[in-house]
């Protein structure tokens, strides 16, 4: 039998519309030949039958550290197990990404941080995309939810979090050129023929390029 993954985003806050959700789904139903389910964190669920919705509660952080709602996802109750690929919601999907599913093992599998761009062995790890087996790291949910303020105040965000708790387990990084940052990669021409995943960090967003990629090459 085939493996069977959860496919993940979050959408806390205003910072992103519904429309954001269905498009990355419709991005992936497109693009993945495997049997997943597409599952999105949110504080508040919208009307698509395609999604399933883990609704969570407020954490007290400021509006600027939205990021640290990642940590649900580790959550033991938070409503699927097992193989688990988690993406931004601000990302363009330009083909297949069933390799990044194909690469499933026992490893915790995420990106060098685009930082690489000046750095090319900068040791951060980028959130961006990630890929791990939820009963193994639900240990990092019960950490960070009973220490949110002290970890908070240690870390800047939850992938300087994960780089350091990433020190101890098998990591490993994606190909540089499957997922490639928008602003510091794809505009300055560095796009690869097997680049599958644009991430948008920073400005502008994809809907303010209308979901489409300027042909740089």
């Amino acid at each position: 039998m085939d493996q069977k993954f959860n496919i993940v985003c979050v959408r806390v806050g205003p910072s992103y519309s519904t429309e954001y959700v269905d498009k990355l789904y419709d991005m992936f139903r497109s693009n993945c030949t495997k049997d997943f389910d597409f599952w999105c964190i949110t504080d508040l669920p919208h009307d698509n039958p395609n999604v399933n919705f883990a609704k969570v509660q407020p954490l007290p952080i400021s509006p600027r550290w939205m990021w640290w709602y990642k940590m649900y996802m580790f959550k033991q109750d938070i409503g699927y197990t097992g193989p688990t690929f988690y993406c931004d919601l601000d990302v363009i999907v330009t083909k297949s990404i069933d390799k990044f599913l194909e690469s499933w093992d026992d490893s915790f599998w995420i990106c060098q941080d685009y930082n690489r761009k000046v750095k090319p062995d900068y040791h951060v790890s980028n959130s961006s995309v990630m890929m791990f087996d939820h009963a193994k790291y639900t240990k990092y949910w019960s950490e960070f939810y009973q220490n949110q303020k002290d970890i908070m105040r240690q870390f800047r965000g939850d992938q300087d979090y994960l780089t350091a708790r990433l020190i101890d387990e098998p990591k490993k990084w994606w190909p540089w050129h499957w997922t490639i940052s928008y602003r510091w990669e794809h505009l300055e021409g560095k796009a690869h023929p097997d680049n599958a995943i644009v991430v948008f960090h920073g400005k502008p967003k994809p809907h303010e390029i209308n979901w489409e990629l300027e042909d740089v090459a």
